[in-house]
């Protein structure tokens, strides 16, 4: 019973107050603790620059024709047709050259993606 009548018994306006803000006060420094803390842990994108494909692919040239007469485009060669080589464009030393047909295959089917090399003509 003593327990009631404390807890219904009249309070004055500046212990009310002080009870209210208080809880507030914890509420609020709780939520922020937790922000900081999100923020602390949150993984931010690296300032690192991004490689990013080339603006301009490169593709068979008249340089590439008179280098290679015995080729042609890869868009002209017909398909199913049998190849000994290729000439094909290495981007990982930017380097145009004529390589074996096997080996522009197994390059560009293996599990690594930094030896692709990109297909320009084909000989026969």
């Amino acid at each position: 019973m003593n327990a009631l009548r404390s807890w219904t018994r009249p309070r004055s306006l500046r212990l009310q107050v002080l009870r209210l803000l208080a809880v507030r006060v914890v509420g609020f420094g709780a939520l922020v603790a937790t922000v900081l803390i999100g923020q602390m842990v949150a993984v931010r994108p690296s300032a690192a620059p991004f490689e990013t494909t080339p603006s301009a692919l490169p593709s068979w040239t008249a340089a590439d024709q008179a280098g290679n007469p015995d080729c042609v485009p890869a868009a002209a060669w017909p398909a199913g047709s049998p190849a000994t080589a290729v000439v094909a464009h290495s981007f990982s030393d930017d380097l145009t050259r004529r390589i074996d047909f096997d080996d522009a295959w197994a390059a560009n089917h293996n599990a690594t993606d930094t030896d692709d090399v990109w297909v320009l003509g084909i000989c026969s």
